[in-house]
């Protein structure tokens, strides 16, 4: 019922509108994720809280049939611009109205997990404080250095080898969060909205546990924006190529434009791909 509220004309016109719509559907998914409140139990006792896993289902589930528009629109697009070749433009150009549109629409559902884990209990969120810690863990658990080693690799030379790890490692962890959401989108059509929506989810209450005030928030958040924001229009890049590809397959067209489409999301997954490498690289050396 919830897709059913929204103003597709009006979030084509404004893309911004898509930050509150997606607040409101995230904080409803949140809230009915506790009223499940399901919880695995373990023979040694210990207890696994999925509230946070159903709070991205529940969020994913009325914005698969907005993505799917969005994609489908772009796919027509893009079709028809081929077909009678009436554009300039290029294709970051082409499509960076939705590429807007699909920002907001992550920082919205970032901002409500952020709000929502500032408030409510840490175990409500646990499969998401898990993947922090193990994320956090892949990145600096194999470049912690004594007093003894930091100085020693200064001496010789060496002082950005940790550094140069750690670049590889985020850029091959981004990398491959990067195919699953092109071959996601290309299977499911709409299916890069879970990669989106998980990642958001994982941000936000990483944000959320980090501000000692509410009104924090926007402060910490600032901190990821620089390799936060190239990273998710990396997987934007490929979740579109991948929707766009899908879209233009199940309509059957014809091989010369299916060709050129092709083409065409070969190049904005390469894009996305340079977003990440560049993304790798800030967040790894500055």
């Amino acid at each position: 019922m919830l897709e059913s509220f929204l103003n597709f004309k009006e979030l084509s016109k404004n893309p911004s509108m898509a930050f509150i719509w997606s607040f409101i559907i995230s904080s409803i998914a949140i809230f009915m994720s506790l009223q499940l409140s399901y919880e695995i139990r373990f023979s040694s006792g210990e207890v696994f809280n999925l509230t946070g896993l159903f709070a991205v289902i529940f969020t994913v589930i009325p914005l698969v049939y907005l993505v799917t528009y969005t994609l489908k629109k772009e796919e027509k697009m893009e079709e028809e611009e081929i077909r009678y070749h009436y554009t300039e433009k290029n294709l970051i150009e082409k499509h960076m109205h939705d590429m807007l549109f699909f920002l907001f629409l992550f920082f919205g559902i970032t901002a409500a997990f952020a709000f929502w884990a500032f408030l409510l209990p840490e175990s409500v969120f646990q499969v998401q404080l898990l993947k922090v810690t193990e994320l956090q863990s892949s990145v600096s658990g194999n470049f912690v250095l004594t007093a003894s080693e930091a100085v020693q690799e200064m001496i010789t030379g060496n002082a950005v080898a940790g550094a140069e790890k750690a670049f590889f490692v985020i850029l091959f962890n981004n990398l491959r969060v990067l195919v699953f959401a092109f071959i996601f989108s290309l299977l499911y059509g709409a299916g890069a909205i879970f990669i989106i929506v998980w990642n958001a989810s994982i941000l936000g209450v990483y944000i959320g546990y980090l501000a000692d005030h509410i009104l924090m928030i926007p402060v910490v958040t600032m901190s990821f924006l620089l390799h936060g924001l190239l990273e998710i229009m990396g997987y934007l890049f490929a979740g579109i190529s991948g929707g766009i590809l899908s879209a233009s397959l199940i309509r059957k067209t014809n091989w010369d434009i299916t060709r050129k489409i092709i083409a065409d999301c070969l190049i904005l997954l390469a894009i996305g791909a340079l977003f990440i490498i560049v993304a790798a690289y800030i967040e790894a050396f500055l």
